[in-house]
């Protein structure tokens, strides 16, 4: 069973994003740090406690999806017509930094979800 005990609305739109925000994608890291994908702006945007946008990092494709892999790096699927990618993200220090361009990953193939399997041995 599923219980809603408090529901409330935030805006997480910036001054700067030409589009209202439609989220793609969600993911929280192990120190709580909220983050999500707007699509429409072609941005990710980091949440304060408050749901606030605390700070953002621009893509140069649509983001559709995104996944934690540890308590600091994020991982984006970008996608476009002609361009599959997935870009890894640090979240350090309450900013978002995109790692260098050789450690995104180029794919052949759409990519509209991402999934982290941690296997325990």
């Amino acid at each position: 069973m599923i219980g809603v005990y408090l529901s409330t609305s935030h805006l997480i739109c910036l001054k700067k994003d030409k589009l209202p925000c439609s989220l793609s994608g969600r993911c929280a890291v192990a120190t709580g740090k909220l983050l999500i994908s707007d699509c429409w702006n072609n941005r990710v945007k980091l949440l304060n406690k408050d749901f606030k946008v605390k700070t953002h990092s621009d893509m140069h494709e649509v983001p559709r999806s995104m996944c934690s892999i540890d308590e600091c790096q994020v991982d984006v699927a970008v996608d476009m017509t002609s361009k599959h990618e997935i870009i890894f993200i640090m979240v350090k220090k309450g900013r978002l930094e995109k790692t260098n361009a050789s450690a995104s990953l180029i794919i052949k193939t759409t990519c509209t979800s991402l999934l982290v399997h941690l296997h325990c041995i």
